[in-house]
């Protein structure tokens, strides 16, 4: 079929705009996001302090520093030039991260979780393989072994 007039240029605008969306490199600029900006996906860290659960499966997207601080010379206090540091995105799950990074054609580094379990650092210590093990007393009434008595002094207060 040959086109001609409006429905071929309709059909070039067409063919345009497909390939314009596969190129996908011009969604850069619908974000006002710097071109050097880079994201950084992991974990939300947990407080050591808190025994909580409340972010446990929560993902956050930061930026990584792109400037060097530097210390103003009249109050001492460090500052910087680069407010990408202070932004913090968090997602329900690491896919989603991911989406918002791709949707916004953003180059992006994921670290994966720590460990969950650690091993002790001297393991040789937890080892006991050898060690005697002593069973709980059986009948009804527990008694302590005979060779333990209270001193007279504390059995009287």
């Amino acid at each position: 079929m040959f086109l001609t007039g409006d429905s071929h240029r309709c059909s070039m605008q067409m063919s345009r705009l497909i390939a314009m969306y596969n190129d996908r490199s011009w969604l850069r600029y619908l974000s006002a996001l710097p071109e050097d900006a880079r994201a950084i996906i992991e974990p939300m860290p947990t407080a050591t302090n808190l025994i909580g659960r409340a972010r446990k499966g929560q993902w956050r997207l930061r930026f990584p520093q792109r400037k060097k601080p530097f210390v103003d010379w009249l109050t001492g206090w460090s500052g910087g030039e680069d407010p990408l540091v202070q932004i913090e995105l968090r997602f329900p799950t690491r896919e989603a991260a991911e989406r918002y990074c791709e949707r916004l054609n953003l180059p992006c580094s994921v670290h994966k979780p720590p460990r969950t379990h650690t091993e002790p650092i001297n393991k040789q210590r937890f080892q006991f393989d050898d060690a005697p093990i002593l069973g709980w007393p059986k009948g009804n009434s527990a008694q302590a072994p005979s060779d333990f008595r209270y001193s007279s002094r504390i059995a009287r207060r």
